[in-house]
C-alpha cells in the first residue's frame, strides 16, 4: 500500500461547526471530497 500506516479513512457525515471543521484539515495531508 502507498501510505502504508498513515492512511485512515475518516468520513465526515455529520455536521461540525466551522471552527471544528478548521481544526479537523489542519490534521490532515490529503482529502478526497464528493461534491
Amino acid at each position: 500500500m502507498w501510505f502504508g500506516e498513515k492512511f485512515a479513512p475518516v468520513p465526515v457525515t455529520e455536521f461540525m461547526l466551522f471552527e471544528e471543521y478548521l481544526e479537523f484539515l489542519k490534521n490532515i495531508n490529503i482529502a478526497v471530497f464528493n461534491y
